[in-house]
C-alpha cells in the first residue's frame, strides 16, 4: 500500500520516502519518491528532499540508487 502524503511542501514525503528506504521497502520509497517529484515539481525545497534521498541511499551503501538520485538531481535540477 502507498501513502501519499499531501503537504505545502515535500518534506513529509520525503520523510517517508527515508522510511520506507530504512526499512528496507525499496518498492514503496520508488512510488512514493516519484509521487514526491510529481506533487512538488515546482517547489523551491525539492532540490533539498530530493538530496537527502540521495544521501540516504548512500549512507546505506546503496550506491547505485544513490548515484541514479544524484544524476537525476544533476540532470533535472529538481
Amino acid at each position: 500500500m502507498d501513502l501519499v502524503i499531501r503537504t505545502r511542501g515535500p518534506s513529509s514525503q520525503k520523510g517517508l520516502v527515508l522510511v520506507y528506504i530504512s526499512t528496507g521497502r525499496l518498492s514503496e520509497a520508488d512510488s512514493s519518491y516519484k509521487q514526491m517529484l510529481e506533487g512538488f515539481s515546482d517547489h523551491p525545497g525539492l532540490a533539498q528532499a530530493v538530496y537527502e534521498v540521495a544521501r540516504k541511499y548512500k549512507d546505506l551503501r546503496q550506491f547505485e540508487k544513490a548515484q541514479g538520485v544524484y544524476q537525476q538531481l544533476l540532470a533535472n535540477k529538481a
